[in-house]
């Protein structure tokens, strides 16, 4: 088996995921340890700096390296890990710089931004994971069997379509055997012999979303390309080992497949669609402000509806205008189906916006950075959900919805 993919320092600047070398390639590789019996060949690029960092992973993700030396190894840097702020250094988006995978095996390839990869393979699995992403054609690679795992944007960048059938009608026309479209919270589409499935994701109680497109590709690898197994069944069971992943936040998986296999989290249903979020959240100074925009951003793009008071209503002039805001924010609150709390900066206002919402039987998301567990009785003791991860509880609120 081979892998070829990149390996990155991934520098998260809030959360709970420690500044690590991780990258595409070798989560994958990780993500396969414990679910393959022979060791990976695995090709990547490196600086020579981090070539020791990367050897000290073979055993314990049983992989053997064929390094590619770089200048510098790129680095990714995330806001949150939600929100990736681009890398560095710029200059490694170097797609000139090549080298040639050819075996008569499997192979799972991600697209890499330093180097563009040329890979002659049986069954291959391609996960473009650019923002610009190329074809599996265009860059001089070739396959027995083609398997595309992308997400919905890179789909329309690929074929200048929106719908996601037609996406993949069009991909499997020009050059896939088996076309994998994921769609986030709205789960994944399978195209395989003219038909399409459509694939459940799972709510979990705890969501660390960094690297599981990574991890959806590994597995769906291990189970079409190594157990040769119907597209549509390795797409679900690489949907649950993501959840899982999602979940617990470790690689490898563990060697006993039970663990997974039993592990029982909710799917989402096909007709789930997000609904309005209420984001509740002082916004008295610049930081506070920006959080809310922040956290606005990150539930649209999720597809969520949001009532923002701050965007929405606004600041009151005179004592008129306070009975004004208050109307119209508490008549937000009423079409809402899910408030999120912003609990940082704690304050009377998203207090009294939370009690509002339990005693209307609304469900309530609180996120802090830094909770208080001294102040959060009342909170606790009303069956509002809290965090201290902001990527959980963007997804908590959306699936409240």
């Amino acid at each position: 088996m081979d892998v070829v993919g990149g390996t990155y320092h991934e520098c998260v600047l809030t959360g709970d995921s420690a500044n690590q070398l991780r990258g595409s390639g070798l989560r994958g590789v990780a993500a396969l340890a414990n679910l393959l019996s022979d060791h990976v060949t695995f090709h990547t690029c490196v600086a020579e700096e981090d070539i020791p960092k990367l050897e000290a992973c073979k055993e314990a993700y049983c992989f053997e390296p064929d390094i590619y030396e770089i200048p510098e190894t790129v680095a990714f840097n995330y806001l949150h890990p939600l929100r990736g702020d681009g890398y560095r250094p710029v200059s490694a988006s170097s797609q000139e710089r090549r080298f040639e995978v050819d075996v008569d095996a499997p192979v799972l390839y991600f697209g890499m931004i330093e180097a563009t990869p040329v890979v002659d393979g049986s069954r291959v699995v391609y996960d473009p994971q650019n923002a610009i992403p190329q074809p599996f054609s265009k860059t001089g690679s070739a396959a027995d069997e083609l398997a595309l795992v992308l997400n919905r944007e890179e789909g329309r960048h690929l074929t200048d379509r929106q719908d996601p059938v037609s996406i993949c009608q069009q991909l499997v026309e020009e050059e896939a055997s088996v076309v994998v479209m994921k769609c986030g919270t709205q789960g994944a589409y399978v195209y395989n012999d003219g038909e399409i499935e459509w694939v459940a994701p799972y709510k979990t109680d705890e969501i660390h979303p960094i690297g599981s497109g990574d991890v959806f590709s590994a597995v769906f690898f291990r189970e079409w390309a190594d157990k040769q197994r119907d597209p549509f069944e390795a797409a679900k069971t690489a949907s649950l080992y993501t959840a899982f992943y999602c979940r617990y936040n470790n690689l490898p998986f563990p060697s006993d497949p039970s663990l997974v296999e039993d592990f029982n989290p909710e799917p989402i249903s096909a007709s789930f669609n997000p609904g309005q979020v209420y984001l509740a959240g002082p916004f008295f100074d610049m930081g506070q402000q920006m959080m809310v925009i922040e956290t606005k951003m990150a539930l649209e793009k999720m597809g969520a509806d949001v009532f923002s008071p701050y965007h929405d209503v606004g600041f009151p002039n005179n004592s008129y205008q306070r009975k004004k805001v208050a109307r119209k924010d508490l008549g937000g609150l009423e079409t809402s189906d899910v408030v999120l709390a912003l609990l940082d900066d704690p304050d009377r206002g998203t207090s009294f916006e939370m009690g509002y919402a339990r005693n209307s039987d609304l469900p309530v998301i609180g996120y802090a950075n830094d909770l208080d567990r001294n102040h959060t009785l009342m909170l606790e003791g009303t069956d509002c959900f809290l965090t201290e991860s902001f990527s959980t509880a963007i997804y908590r609120a959306l699936w409240a919805t």
